[in-house]
Order: structure tokens, then sequence, then C-alpha cells
């Protein structure tokens, strides 16, 4: 078949067509592809378009936006108008709209627009003001070369490489962005949460920190910074930022499981306990973690009959290495001898040093500790001694460690040479 104009239509001109099936491919004279399944194609991509420097010329102009496509501003002077329509589509009325988070696409409207959905709001935005997530490459690139200090173009890249969890590359952006807009709240909120991602907590919380000078009512970024000193092991600061976050958000839900860890750590086992019941109330699907600091809070409460049915009832529910771990930590170092089971929490053991080294990944020093207090407790001293040496050893040499972790750690290898088990009391 060889293509030519469709009188009437206009629709194209050239000289190469691809059959697959049903459908053909067109490459028109201007450069321009087209798709026909036996109806009427549209434009889906044109070489004039990706050579071209004009950036609102984008690759997915005038081709149909899929669902789930993230999309962003192509102007941040100009707020978005989003059209709500009524069910009958009889009404509609157009107002400002700020999403929450970058919007999706819900459906493509073919008249130029798209129904777009932040999470929490859904109405119609025209395509004109929009930018889809594997367009901003082009469309930045295009941008910088006219202002290489549009700081609002680097945000947009950065959150896009964000979105492709591409974070070292995003820091980048970022911090490029920061270089030349560097009293946005924002922009420092984002680089933290991206450090985040790549384990830089201390940069992390500098970023938080900055971000909430410069804007004291930015919550979320008390929320983040509470997550960095519980992950860093601060227990007190994470508490802190914890409280304040909930002072501003008594309904959330989320950072319960977060905050219920740092109070089990602070001893306040109770609270602890009221989190998760919260946490669980609102989504019983909360990940296991998130139920296993409930159960390690009932045995501090020496309320072990509870603490192991929690730890049991777990276990109909896909296992992660840590309900195992502090399990065994359970079996293995209960005061109560009635709910002690060293061969047990041994087996469990290791068989999460079997999981690591599938997975090529070191085994984390607090369980190795487990490890060495299982075997204890079954009256093998001389493993136990070994492994608690070896925890001792890594603890010494990660800079990070607490005072306070290295001296319990020695402490409990004191025990196991003195063929004493550990207690958790």
């Amino acid at each position: 078949m060889k293509p030519g104009k469709q009188e009437g239509a206009g629709l194209i001109r050239g000289t190469d067509v691809v059959k697959k099936g049903t459908e053909l491919t067109v490459k028109a004279d201007d450069g321009t592809f087209l798709e026909l399944d036996g109806k009427l194609g549209s434009i889906f991509k044109t070489e004039a378009v990706l050579a071209s420097d004009d950036p609102n010329a984008l690759p997915s102009d005038g081709t149909t936006w899929k669902v789930g496509t993230v999309v962003y501003e192509r102007n941040p002077d100009d707020s978005l108008v989003i059209e709500l329509k009524s069910e009958d589509g009889l009404t509609s009325a157009k107002e400002p709209w700020k999403p929450v988070r970058n919007p999706t696409v819900v459906r493509d409207g073919d008249d130029g627009t798209v129904l777009l959905t932040d999470g929490k709001t859904e109405g119609w935005v025209k395509k004109s003001r929009l930018i889809p997530l594997d367009d901003v490459t082009v469309w930045a690139e295009r941008r910088l070369k006219t202002n290489p200090k549009d700081s609002y173009v680097l945000w947009v890249r950065a959150d896009s490489l964000f979105e492709e969890e591409r974070y070292a590359e995003a820091e980048k952006d970022y911090t490029a962005a920061l270089k030349w807009d560097a009293n946005s709240p924002n922009l420092w909120y984002c680089r933290g949460l991206t450090r985040g991602w790549l384990g830089e907590l201390d940069g992390c919380i500098a970023d938080f920190t900055e971000a909430l000078r410069l804007n004291p009512k930015l919550h979320r970024a008390l929320a983040n910074r509470g997550n960095c000193w519980r992950l860093k092991r601060d227990y007190a600061k994470a508490e802190a930022d914890f409280a304040a976050w909930f002072k501003s958000n008594p309904d959330d839900t989320y950072w319960l499981p977060y905050r219920a860890e740092v109070r089990f750590h602070l001893g306040e086992w109770e609270k602890a306990i009221a989190d998760i019941d919260a946490a669980l109330k609102a989504d019983h699907r909360k990940r296991i973690y998130c139920r296993t600091t409930k159960a390690r809070s009932l045995a501090k409460l020496k309320r072990y009959k509870e603490a192991k049915e929690y730890f049991e009832a777990e276990a109909d529910e896909e296992t992660t290495d840590g309900q195992e771990t502090w399990y065994a930590h359970f079996l293995a170092t209960c005061p109560d001898e009635d709910f002690r089971d060293g061969m047990k929490a041994v087996v469990m053991m290791k068989g999460n040093v079997l999981a690591f080294e599938e997975l090529k990944r070191p085994m984390p020093v607090e369980y190795v500790e487990v490890f060495a207090a299982a075997f204890a407790e079954m009256g093998d001293f001389d493993e136990a001694v070994e492994k608690q040496k070896e925890a001792v050893e890594k603890l010494k040499a990660d800079k990070k460690t607490l005072a306070a972790e290295l001296k319990r750690a020695e402490a409990a290898l004191e025990l196991y040479k003195k063929n004493k088990p550990r207690r958790d009391e």
C-alpha cells in the first residue's frame, strides 16, 4: 500500500507504511507518524517536535495520555483551572486548583483536556497547561537552554526523577534549583525527602530544619524529620517532632506506627500500644512490624501470654525477617521460663541467615545479637560468645553507634563468657 493524501480530511502524505495485523503505521513527509486501525488516525510522535527547541511542542502532543500518567504544571506562575462537571454532564464549574501532590491521569478527553486526580480532587484540565512525566526531560532541556537558572524547571525535572526512583540525579537537580531559589521551603523539603531515600539522614534533617525555618507551618517536614531522628535512634528528638506533628494533625494514622516504635524505645510501652491500636483500627493491614511493636511492648509490661499470642498470630500473615527476629528475641530472653524456647529461636534465626545470604546482604547487627541470645538460651555459650563478639565489633566499627548500645552489647558478651543467658528484664 502506498500512502497518499486523503481528500477531505487532509490527513497524510508520505512514503513509508508498516503493517502489523490490522494496524498500519504511516510516516508522512513532514516527519509525522500516524497510526490507523481502520479509523481516523491520530498523531503520536513527530521527528520535527523532537528536533524543535520550542518547549511547548512536546512528543506527546496530539496523543492519548495513558491512565495513571503523572503530570506537572508547565508554568508555576499561573494557577491551574480545574473544571468540575456533573455526572450527567449538563453543568460544570471552573475554579482554581492547587493539587496536594502531583496529579495523575484518570481519562483522556480527546478534546485537548484530561481528567486528573490528586487523590482528593478530580476534574478536567487543559493539556496545554501540563507536562506528562515522559516529556519532562525534553521540555526541561529546551527551557534550560534558554535560562539555565530556571529553578522551577529544575524542580520539575527533579520531581520527575524522584518519581522514577532516580534519587541521586534528583538530588543534583534539587541542589541546582536551590542555588537560584534558596528561600523556597518546599524545595528544601523535596531535597530532604530525596536525601532520605539516599540514606543521607544528616543532610535530610538539615533540609527539613531549613524548610521549617522558612515556613514553620510546613508540618509534613516535622513528621519526616521525626522519622529521620527515629532512624538515627535519637528517640527523644523523634518524639518531640512527632508530638508537634500530631498536634496539628490529630487524625493522622500514617505516622502512628513510627511514633509507637519511638515510644517503645523510650520505655513508654502503654503509649506505644495505644498508637498501634489506633493505627490498626484505621487500617488492619498495617505492616507486620507495626504489630510486632505491640507484642514487644506487651512483653516489656510483663504481659507475656498476650505478647506470645500476638507474635504467633502474625505468623498467619506474610512473615518478615524483623517479625521473626523479635519473636526469637522474646523466646530467647523472656524472664518467664514458661515462654522461653531457645531451640525454636535458633531455628528461626538460622532461617534469617539463609534469607540474608540469598539477598547477598549482611545481617543487621541487632539480628546477630538475637542469634547470640538464642544460642545462650540453648546453653551453647561458645556460639553465643562468637556471635556477640561479632556484634560488638560491628558496633565499634560503626561511628553512628550510641554509647549506650555498645555498653549493653558488651554487657551481654560478659554474661555469655560466664555461661549465663540474657534476660530482657
